[in-house]
């Protein structure tokens, strides 16, 4: 059990070096909508201001999630934009975990998600989006993939709400990712109930309607 936990962090290593060689290539090429959202996250690193100055509060981000990783990281990293590269680079190895794992659960082994994480990377509409909430967003997308399929509901809960922080609109994109998704054993009532508390508040009604009129629907004998 020890040798395999030390293989697989080993490995683990070695693909975060590996990825982080190559989102490094690209650390020059950052877009300008990223160095938006990269002053707001030295901003707040700095002086804990949640806004483009330090001396000016503001109400507004793209991804409030993002800002705040990008913060965290600025404090430990000698530049925010060595920053944005690691932390870049550690979303595509969950990325790399999560296709891995979903692969393995619905194919029966890992080529697909290899295959899928290659192509996820290679993307240059992806990579384009380095320093913004992109990656993030497909970091959460993908778990939330793996644990619908897997029938892990609380952990697809809180991954959700953190996808809905990545991205107001994340749970509506995720939801056509899942509905491809073959469909595991319904959950308990306590932990939908769950899943369902982790949606902001504004898509409760859509939501809780649609479930309204599924709930109302004569069944098949």
């Amino acid at each position: 059990m020890f040798q395999r936990s030390a293989k697989i962090l080993g490995a683990s290593l070695v693909a975060l070096l590996a990825i982080h060689r190559y989102v490094a290539i690209f650390k020059d090429s950052l877009i300008d909508d990223a160095f938006i959202q990269l002053q707001y996250a030295q901003t707040l690193a700095m002086s804990g201001t949640w806004g483009f100055f330090r001396d000016r509060l503001t109400n507004t981000a793209t991804s409030p999630l993002n800002v705040e990783l990008s913060a965290r990281a600025g404090l430990i990293a000698p530049s925010m934009v060595d920053a944005i590269v690691w932390l870049t680079a550690l979303e595509m190895l969950a990325i790399l975990i999560f296709f891995l794992l979903a692969a393995r659960k619905l194919f029966d082994g890992y080529a697909f998600g290899a295959i899928a994480f290659v192509a996820c990377v290679g993307n240059p509409l992806v990579v384009s989006t380095i320093g913004l909430e992109g990656v993030l967003f497909i970091t959460w997308i993908s778990a939330a993939i793996y644990f619908f399929a897997a029938g892990r509901w609380s952990a697809l809960a809180v991954c959700l709400a953190l996808l809905t922080l990545t991205r107001a609109d994340g749970v509506g994109r995720c939801s056509f990712g899942c509905s491809s998704t073959p469909q595991p054993p319904a959950p308990s009532a306590r932990i939908a109930s769950r899943a369902h508390a982790s949606v902001p508040l504004p898509l409760h009604g859509p939501i809780g309607a649609e479930s309204s009129r599924t709930a109302s629907r004569p069944r098949a004998p």
